[in-house]
């Protein structure tokens, strides 16, 4: 009788343990089910939206680069025709040479100008220079103001008539047209982006400053170390991954800058830029294959141009983690 019931507690016992495996594998397998389930529903959206907002677009718009608008306002293949007018343009028209001329000045303007001054000034308020907390402030403002506001504010103070500095100006015997003649409406487009872009990029080198490890340069201040030497041989090594990331960010300027000179001329007097006459170009509905095939054909000829620079500027000092 006692191995008759052993046996049945044994078969029971298994009976059990078998019920709560199936059980845990249902478990599991509901777990995975509503894992997937959300996984699913959470990559909807963004994947869509780059189907539709990237890949989408981008394939149109290099479709676009091969077709010509007929006068019915129908689309037919024209194979290499836009290409060879864009190239075209360059000998025949100099308003392109000077659009293109225009656009490609804003690299050094920001790159060899407004980021070398902000890297100064970063490093002024770094070393809690008198009134270092005002400047501050003055730099961050133009971050916070819409840049509609800011472009009109900057024009004002030029205006004929009215506008103080140009009173100021007349007084001292300069009667110039800033914004009213070739080149100095470039010009003064140019003194605008290094004024509005010096409180973007000191803001993000002060950062990079401020992260600095104090021993570091509290061992070469003890060595004898003056602030010319710190600022060169310590500073900007460190912080060269955001001076590079900036750089590479002001050579995009080249092709995407046109808010600021549509704002500030409308594009008169010689203002124009890439980013300008292909926004000009997409607002209306003609003369869009001109558009993509500027966009194209400028971003594969200067793309390789930013790689290149930021490949060579990796290599210009050793990565250091701090």
């Amino acid at each position: 009788m006692n191995k008759i019931a052993a046996l049945f507690n044994k078969g029971k016992t298994r009976s059990k343990s078998t019920n709560g495996d199936g059980f845990r594998k249902k478990r599991k397998r509901r777990n995975s089910v509503g894992a997937c389930i959300f996984i699913v529903v959470m990559l909807a959206y963004p994947v869509l939206q780059f189907l539709i907002t990237w890949l989408y677009v981008n394939i149109n718009s290099v479709a676009l680069v091969f077709q010509r608008q007929n006068e019915f306002f129908e689309y037919e293949w024209v194979g290499f025709d836009n290409v060879i007018a864009f190239f075209r343009s360059f000998k025949i028209d100099p308003a392109t040479r000077q659009v293109y001329l225009n656009s490609f000045l804003y690299m050094p303007v920001t790159c060899m100008i407004s980021i070398p001054l902000a890297t100064v000034f970063s490093y002024f308020l770094y070393k809690e220079m008198p009134l270092s907390g005002v400047f501050r402030v003055i730099y961050f403002i133009p971050n916070i103001i819409p840049v509609v506001a800011l472009t009109l504010a900057f024009r004002m103070p030029f205006e004929p008539g009215y506008g103080f500095l140009n009173v100021l100006m007349q007084k001292m015997g300069l009667h110039l047209q800033y914004f009213g003649k070739e080149p100095n409406a470039q010009i003064m487009v140019y003194i605008y982006c290094i004024w509005a872009g010096l409180g973007y990029n000191i803001v993000l080198l002060s950062g990079a400053i401020g992260r600095v490890p104090e021993e570091v340069l509290e061992s070469a201040r003890l060595d004898g170390v003056g602030p010319m030497r710190e600022f060169f041989q310590f500073v900007v090594p460190l912080i060269w991954p955001t001076l590079t990331t900036l750089i590479i960010l002001g050579m995009t300027n080249v092709l995407t800058l046109y808010l600021q000179p549509y704002l500030l001329t409308k594009g008169a007097n010689g203002t124009q830029t890439i980013g300008m006459v292909i926004f000009t170009i997409s607002q209306s509905d003609r003369n869009l294959e001109s558009a993509a095939t500027t966009g194209l054909l400028c971003s594969l000829i200067w793309a390789p141009v930013i790689l290149t620079v930021r490949h060579f500027m990796s290599k210009c000092f050793a990565g250091v983690d701090y």
